[in-house]
Order: C-alpha cells, then sequence, then structure tokens
C-alpha cells in the first residue's frame, strides 16, 4: 500500500544553518596592569620638553611623565635625518628606531633605540615577559616595564617618531630614578637622566577616574 506524505521544504535546513552558525562566546582578553597604563583614568601630566641626547643624525626628546594609580608612563620623542647613507641603509636606519625599547640588531649587533628605568639603589626595573599574559598565568612582581611604540611618520630625509615605557608600581618609587637610554647606531651612548621618583609619587594623589560609576 503507497502512503503519499504531504511536507513543506520551509525550514528543512535550518537545524543545519543553526548548528554552523552556533559559536562559543569569545574569551575575552584585558590587558594586565603590568601591561598598560589603565585606560579607565585620566592621569596627571609632569611636563619635562628637553633634549636628553643629540648627534648630527638624531635627536631624542623627553617630552612629559604621565602618572597613573598603579605606575607611569615615559613619554619620549625622536628625529633621525639622513645623513649621506645610501636607500637601504637610511632604511634599516630607519626601522631600527621603531623597534621601540629593547630591540638589537641581529647582524650587526649594534644597539637601537632602547631604554630602561634605574632605581635610587643601583638596581633596574625588570622588563615584563609578555609571556606572563598567557590566560592563567601568573602576573609579575612589581615594579615592571613594558615599552610602549607611539608610531612614526616620514620620508627620504627624515623620519620621526615617538615611544614610551610603561612602568608599573602600585608602591610610588620615591627618590631619584634613572632614564636610562641608548641608541647605537647614531651614535648615542649609553646614558641617563635624572627623573623625580616624589615628584611623581606626588603626582599620583590627582589621578582622577574617567568614568562616575556611581551613575
Amino acid at each position: 500500500m503507497l502512503v503519499q506524505v504531504t511536507w513543506s521544504s520551509s525550514g528543512f535546513f535550518d537545524d543545519e544553518d543553526a548548528a554552523a552558525t552556533a559559536r562559543p562566546e569569545p574569551e575575552e582578553f584585558r590587558a594586565p596592569a603590568w601591561m598598560q597604563a589603565p585606560d579607565d583614568e585620566l592621569p596627571v601630566r609632569l611636563l619635562s620638553d628637553r633634549v636628553i641626547a643629540r648627534t648630527d643624525a638624531a635627536v631624542v626628546v623627553l617630552r612629559e611623565v604621565r602618572a597613573f594609580s598603579v605606575g607611569f608612563e615615559v613619554h619620549l620623542d625622536w628625529m633621525l635625518r639622513r645623513r649621506g647613507e645610501d636607500a637601504w641603509e637610511w632604511r634599516r636606519l630607519a626601522e631600527s628606531a621603531t623597534a621601540g625599547g629593547w630591540s638589537r640588531d641581529p647582524e650587526c649587533g649594534d644597539s637601537s633605540l632602547r631604554f630602561g628605568l634605574g632605581l635610587p639603589d643601583g638596581s633596574k626595573v625588570r622588563k615584563a615577559e609578555f609571556g606572563f599574559a598567557l590566560p592563567g598565568g601568573p602576573s609579575p612582581e612589581p615594579p615592571t616595564a613594558m615599552p610602549r611604540h607611539g608610531g612614526s611618520s616620514g620620508g627620504d630625509r627624515s623620519v620621526s617618531g615617538s615611544n614610551g615605557l610603561w612602568v608599573w608600581s602600585p608602591e610610588p618609587l620615591c627618590g631619584e630614578l634613572r632614564l636610562v637610554i641608548e641608541w647605537a647606531q647614531v651614535g648615542i651612548p649609553i646614558g641617563s637622566v635624572p627623573l623625580d621618583g616624589d615628584a611623581i609619587a606626588d603626582a599620583t594623589l590627582g589621578v582622577r577616574p574617567l568614568w562616575d560609576e556611581a551613575r
């Protein structure tokens, strides 16, 4: 006996479509405190605007220190000008400036633009490794430092840009701190300039939240 079944094709593939589009909620990444400055605070700016290193080819300027509740950022500007390099040499030199923080040229061994922070007792603030950013991983012990690259622009004759250093330190770093820089490729040897840790610590008292959570 032949049984005739009447059915509609409407919705025939609904279950397949639902399975194909079902996606787990993506895991939210929140940058840990040691990686970058708080994004919900208005920092207190300590302006400097002084040249801290200069050669015939390069200038490095300490622009300002921005104090946050759990640390501070050091902001540097730099400029390179071409002084007889061929096109490939100029490109390599310009790229070295944008590496930011702890870069080293593997071919010639010369240092690129590098910077760090020294403490009053002669020790240095440790570099924070990205391995600590693994989900569920431990946090490094403060204080730590993380280079921050702010971008660059230029052309065949000159290049300028900015770099920064985020210092994570929930406890104030008082006394005379030393900003240490080196840029051997343009003739700037390792050297340091003072930063007033007491002034930075006092400035943290004026940090304000960007959002009023009470509203």
